[in-house]
């Protein structure tokens, strides 16, 4: 919990701080004397609660206090977008004739006013308001850490991946960059509430960062990270969906030195040391399961658009569940590929972002969400590897990914 104390003279914002002490051990408490230091420190640091006392100086060297300061430095941080909004702000003073005024200016922004009366009655009352405060603030974080906030986040790493989602979602600004609502109605008839995430960039770190963020301020009951990777050629063919059960750090290790002979310069080689990080089964992943198990076709509007898309290069696809070799770096040998692959037998594909993904989906502080990556196979990891086939596989995993949230996810 963070406190922020206003007030001009020192002795009450001594007093107060005591107060807040007392009743919020762990409070972090920061105290300013006028309108500019306020100002400031508001532009700084976000607080659960600022003890506000309402006849302020604009600068408390040479200026005089006032209520018409304090209205003005309520509507600065209230409409500006520099300022963060304290959670609660509780008005306090000695002036009666401030009192009644506040009643019709600035009441509306304070969860009460009041006076700094002789019998020390003021005290308890301030004591009340910051137990209120510290309660409510343990109840948000119950609820942050118990309640899912909406029904599903889909992330993409780059802008191209996300490219369908503008015609399969009906998307609505957030004022948020990079970040788009949408509604949807699941299998149960319910209208539900999504958002997509565009990172923007690739790599395990973005995807890490960017979905714990995500996470935490959504707190989505299911993610979904969809796109394009690279695949085993003798395990998946051009436009096969990937459903990652699990994700390995591949070029997470160690540099080591080995002397084959005593005289003679070192061989230097990369020993990978994965931790993988694997999806629940009985929870999305199941459900790829299902369909996978009863065999349908795939449907024919989506099969023309996708093959005309790839120019003819993919004319059919199959949804596969397997692991995924995931790495910071792009992957275009095959040597490399197989070294990867060597990891697990059932490495199938190869991304740069599930790793980060699943790492930020399991480690969250917020509600647990369901998680799967489903990414569609444009090339094979060799030399031979272009952007061709990027726009019809990020196609074939937004399809399916609406598939699930629409007719197939049990929110309920």
């Amino acid at each position: 919990m963070r406190t922020l104390i206003v007030h001009d003279r020192k002795e009450v914002s001594s007093v107060l701080r005591e107060i807040v002490a007392k009743e919020a051990p762990d409070c972090e408490i920061d105290v300013r004397e006028d309108l500019l230091g306020a100002r400031d420190i508001l532009r700084e640091r976000f607080y659960d609660l600022m003890i506000l006392d309402l006849t302020l100086p604009v600068d408390a060297k040479f200026g005089e206090p006032s209520l018409q300061n304090v209205n003005l430095l309520l509507k600065q941080i209230i409409n500006e977008p520099a300022y963060k909004v304290p959670a609660d702000i509780l008005g306090i003073t000695a002036d009666e004739d401030a009192l009644s005024l506040v009643k019709n200016s600035i009441s509306e922004h304070l969860m009460a006013s009041i006076p700094e009366n002789s019998d020390g009655v003021w005290k308890e009352m301030v004591a009340q308001k910051v137990r209120y405060v510290r309660s409510s603030r343990r109840a948000r974080e119950i609820v942050s850490h118990s309640a899912y906030g909406v029904d599903v986040a889909i992330v993409t790493a780059l802008d191209k991946e996300a490219a369908p989602y503008d015609e399969l979602l009906e998307l609505r600004a957030t004022g948020i960059k990079d970040i788009s609502q949408f509604p949807f109605r699941s299998k149960e008839g319910a209208m539900r509430k999504g958002v997509l995430l565009k990172i923007g960039k690739s790599g395990q770190a973005p995807a890490a960062s960017e979905t714990q963020a995500l996470i935490s301020l959504y707190r989505p009951r299911l993610m979904l990270m969809t796109g394009f990777c690279g695949g085993r050629r003798e395990r998946t063919g051009p436009g096969d969906l990937v459903a990652f059960t699990t994700s390995f750090a591949w070029d997470y290790g160690k540099w080591t030195e080995k002397w084959e002979q005593p005289d003679a310069a070192p061989s230097i080689s990369f020993e990978p040391r994965p931790t993988p990080l694997s999806v629940e089964e009985n929870g999305i992943d199941h459900l790829v399961r299902t369909v996978i198990a009863r065999d349908e076709s795939n449907p024919a509007e989506l099969e023309r658009r996708v093959k005309e898309l790839s120019d003819g290069a993919i004319e059919g696809w199959r949804i596969r569940r397997a692991a995924a070799g995931s790495g910071s770096a792009v992957v275009t040998s095959e040597e490399i590929l197989e070294r990867i692959s060597g990891l697990d037998e059932n490495i199938y594909a190869v991304d740069m972002e599930s790793y980060g993904f699943y790492l930020a989906c399991r480690t969250t502080r917020m509600a647990k969400p369901d998680f799967l990556c489903l990414k569609s196979v444009a090339d094979f990891c060799n030399g031979q590897k272009n952007s061709g086939l990027h726009e019809a596989c990020s196609l074939i995993s937004a399809e399916f990914a609406k598939r699930l949230i629409t007719n197939e996810y049990e929110f309920n």
